[in-house]
């Protein structure tokens, strides 16, 4: 008999950001094994189904969500009681007071960790150092730098995983053969908050004028704030967000694919990833079969190997993202580090071989 999995996550679905992708995604492989509901913010299924490229179906439920912790705490115990239907269905979660809460309710629980909550202010803090005891709970970490992290600030759960973020085969998809430029191309797919090196970019095009630099998604706000305080070379294409399902066709049309990542992400008051992120971009371009140069952080040296699967730079190094762009210009070495990285990805970072890491 096949058991009910309620995926509960409190944000709305879908939206232009990562998370967006990585959860319908893994609803999408869990649906092979499992009843999945998916419990989040309004969302429109079909045009979710069509936009993500889904395989499998899946039930979606809305509900509200809160701007007031104590209205939106008790909003979560109501949700975790009105959608447990039998006594072996199982909670799945990346929101901790959702696992905190569902030990009321539930006996099989899975809590990813997709950053620290290791701020004795926060009330998550508290509720995870209950949880890493129960065996009941099993918490995937979504690097192993995110795993030293809490070993060294917290302590080791009871029950955990290291599992990355995966990819849908980006390369399968789009094996047509395009129309060849003359010009080689640099692509890179992401949001263009600060932190994700498009100064790089901008930066390699003025030396690089024979290339085109090709960028695909990010907020028209950010696009506005980038052209107001940098001079934007004319070998940069900036191209307008798309469905998920189109970003494949991107990355599979330039020759090189490139994520400058600095060594600290996002706004000055935002939280800090850079040291244990585990970026579904970097999947993506490993999927799409195309050499990647990437900047050389610890964290993303889990996945990537210099001059085997990818290059690695110093983030604020200009010569050597200069010098990788050099050594890319051969199709030979291109051709070379792009069919290693499609290997590492087909053996390691699937949606089914995550679920498999995941669900055992």
């Amino acid at each position: 008999m096949i058991k009910n999995l309620n995926y509960f996550i409190s944000t709305y679905i879908p939206n232009k950001k990562a998370h967006s992708v990585q959860i319908l995604k893994m609803c999408d492989e869990l649906a092979t094994k499992y009843n999945v509901n998916l419990i989040c913010g309004y969302s429109n299924y079909k045009r979710i189904k069509y936009n993500y490229n889904l395989k499998n179906t899946f039930k979606i439920s809305n509900i509200k969500i809160f701007n007031f912790r104590i209205l939106n705490i008790f909003s979560k115990i109501l949700n975790l009681i009105k959608f447990k239907k039998k006594k072996e269905d199982i909670l799945y979660t990346r929101d901790v007071h959702y696992a905190f809460f569902g030990l009321l309710v539930y006996r099989e629980i899975y809590l990813e960790l997709h950053m620290t909550y290791l701020s004795k202010l926060n009330l998550s803090y508290h509720f995870l150092k209950l949880i890493f005891k129960l065996k009941n709970v099993k918490i995937i970490f979504i690097s192993k730098e995110l795993f030293k992290i809490y070993k060294k600030k917290l302590y080791i759960p009871r029950c955990y995983v290291i599992a990355h973020d995966c990819s849908d085969d980006n390369y399968s998809k789009n094996t047509k053969k395009w129309k060849k430029s003359k010009k080689l191309s640099v692509g890179y797919c992401g949001h263009l908050y600060p932190g994700r090196g498009i100064e790089m970019i901008f930066s390699l095009a003025k030396f690089e004028k024979d290339i085109n630099f090709n960028i695909l998604g990010g907020f028209k706000s950010d696009k506005d704030y980038l052209r107001k305080f940098n001079k934007v070379p004319k070998n940069v294409n900036f191209f307008q967000h798309v469905a998920h399902r189109h970003i494949s066709e991107f990355l599979c049309k330039n020759d090189i694919l490139i994520a400058p990542y600095q060594r600290k992400l996002g706004k000055i008051e935002e939280m800090d990833t850079a040291r244990y992120m585990s970026p579904l971009k970097i999947f993506e371009y490993m999927s799409a079969k195309k050499a990647i140069i990437c900047s050389n952080h610890k964290v993303l040296r889990e996945v990537l190997n210099n001059n085997i699967n990818s290059l690695l730079c110093n983030p604020d190094n200009l010569k050597e993202w200069l010098f990788a762009i050099n050594k890319l210009k051969k199709q030979k070495f291109r051709k070379f580090l792009g069919n290693n990285a499609y290997r590492d990805f087909k053996k390691f970072y699937t949606w089914n071989k995550r679920i498999k890491k995941i669900i055992n």
